[in-house]
């Protein structure tokens, strides 16, 4: 959003302009519900220092222009930027509008509080962090205003939650309309800050459309099953499925090989090879016989070397996955950079894979093919050169950064699932539950993607749209594993044991 303002300014369109309008959409919202209120008590707008104030002192006005008596309650002092300043001495010279200051009696405030017919949050904005907390005096009064009858309307998003991960302060506003501008912040689809937003109405405050072209903007989306499982003609052969190449596995991890392989299966391949080394197939073969394997010598620490890997990767695979256990080596690190290069048409990049090319990952500019990397937080950052913290607090940002530098898609996995392409477009899913928190989870997506990316060869799904079924299907399989071993005794497990009745549920549609 602070990109998109600036961007609006150099096009011509103010960053005072725009503040016009948010208030305008909010002071809308309050004339639709006139009928439906007492605003005999008037409107009462809650302001803090900074723009989100002076998004409120427009609202102000214009509520004060339809008749109604008008509150302002500064509950952070004088407004601390030059626009918010300007409406608000607006506000100062306007007859029917009221300005409470802080050091007010808060008795009074709480009597212009209980009266009111609405009230409207315009403290904090989206650069409010949970952590540093709400000041007494803000807590205070939105405790009160929760035993109030008013209708209670947040601007752009309740004060007290964080823009992009949905934490929020005990206190934060609860409001039962919030009126976001331009676009709903990644944080409102997120509990609990979701469940403070009541209903989310997205205002179009004026922003250029060119401006909103160059801007990675985040879309939810939802899985279209029916374009990536299809009904399988009688005389279907195996290779019409699509022939899988996994690499993966450690003396220390063999059990990620299994889970992947496993997994590919379930979800609709036709045939898989598992290269690892002797000691890891000897181990997990009886347990995967379906699949053919491929020794790969390994060093002193049971880790694979790359010797065999370039012959292999000309055999003629659709699909190579990489990185589940594998650990991270000067060899597993050729591994990964051999398999980019090769003629192989998708490559999932996975766990150890991720945590090998984030040593050099100019790699993917020499890549072939379509690219799927699957990181978590903490991968992310190490791909993106930033600490996990700042990964973590803006996953959609950094994995879009991430896709469009290289041209790869990025499924940056946790809560939600952003998908980012290569053209800029994140896609964000909310899929599975706390069943998926445990060793595993990720083999298992890791093995869902080559399996339904196998599977559709010969279709016309995009790479985002599979990897949205994917992703969808982890999670259905996981929700089914919940209900019936509870999200605490749930594993990974009995995740793969459940694919197929995830299948069975979105192929009846």
């Amino acid at each position: 959003m602070k990109e998109l303002e600036n961007s609006s300014e150099a096009a011509g369109v103010s960053k005072s302009v725009l503040m016009e309008n948010a208030g305008a959409a909010v002071a809308m919202l309050v004339a639709e519900k006139m009928g439906y209120i007492d605003l005999e008590g008037g409107a009462t707008i809650l302001c803090g220092e900074k723009n989100n104030a002076g998004d409120g002192f427009c609202a102000a006005l214009n509520i004060n222009e339809m008749g109604i008596p008008v509150t302002v309650i500064l509950l952070c002092g004088e407004p601390a930027t030059g626009i918010a300043y300007d409406r608000y001495e607006q506000v100062l010279n306007t007859p029917g509008i009221t300005v409470f200051l802080p050091h007010n009696d808060i008795s009074s405030i709480f009597s212009v509080l209980s009266h009111s017919g609405v009230i409207i949050d315009a403290v904090f904005g989206t650069g409010f962090k949970p952590e540093r907390g709400l000041p007494e005096t803000v807590r205070i009064c939105f405790d009160y205003v929760k035993h109030t009858t008013a209708l209670k309307i947040a601007v752009d998003l309740p004060s007290g939650g964080d823009a992009l991960t949905g934490e929020c302060d005990v206190n934060t506003f609860k409001a039962d309309y919030t009126v976001t501008f331009a676009f709903p912040k990644t944080g409102m689809g997120i509990s609990p800050l979701q469940t403070l937003c009541g209903e989310i109405i997205t205002a179009d405050i004026g922003v250029p459309k060119s401006c909103i072209s160059k801007l990675p903007i985040v879309d939810d989306v939802s899985p279209d099953f029916k374009k990536i499982f299809h009904k399988r003609k009688i005389d279907s052969y195996k290779y019409d499925f699509g022939r899988v190449l996994c690499i993966m596995g450690s003396s220390r991890m063999s059990g990620a090989a299994q889970k992947a392989v496993k997994s590919a299966f379930r979800s609709g391949c036709g045939l898989i090879t598992l290269a690892s080394s002797k000691e890891v197939i000897d181990r997990i073969g009886g347990h995967i016989p379906q699949s053919m394997f491929y020794p790969l010598s390994s060093d002193k620490n049971g880790f694979i070397t790359s010797a065999g890997v370039p012959v292999l990767l000309k055999s003629g695979y659709d699909v190579v996955a990489v990185g589940c256990g594998m650990g991270v080596t000067a060899e597993t690190q050729k591994v990964v950079s051999d398999i980019l290069k090769s003629d192989i048409p998708v490559k999932i990049i996975d766990a150890d894979g991720i945590n090998a090319l984030s040593e050099n990952i100019e790699l993917l500019k020499e890549a072939k093919g379509t690219i799927c990397l699957t990181p978590h937080a903490a991968e992310l950052a190490r791909l993106c050169g930033v600490t996990a913290s700042e990964a973590a607090a803006d996953r959609s940002l950094f994995a879009a950064k991430l896709a469009r530098e290289y041209g790869v898609y990025v499924l940056a996995k946790g809560v939600p699932n952003f998908i980012a392409s290569p053209d800029g477009s994140i896609g964000r899913l909310f899929a599975g539950n706390p069943a998926l928190a445990k060793g595993g989870s990720g083999d298992c997506l890791a093995g869902i993607l080559a399996g339904i990316f196998a599977g559709n060869k010969k279709t016309d799904a995009t790479a985002a749209e599979i990897i949205t079924g994917a992703v969808a299907l982890h999670g259905l399989a996981a929700d089914i594993a919940r209900d019936k071993f509870t999200e605490i005794s749930a594993d990974s497990g009995d995740v793969i044991d459940s694919i197929h009745l995830a299948l069975i549920k979105v192929l009846k549609g």
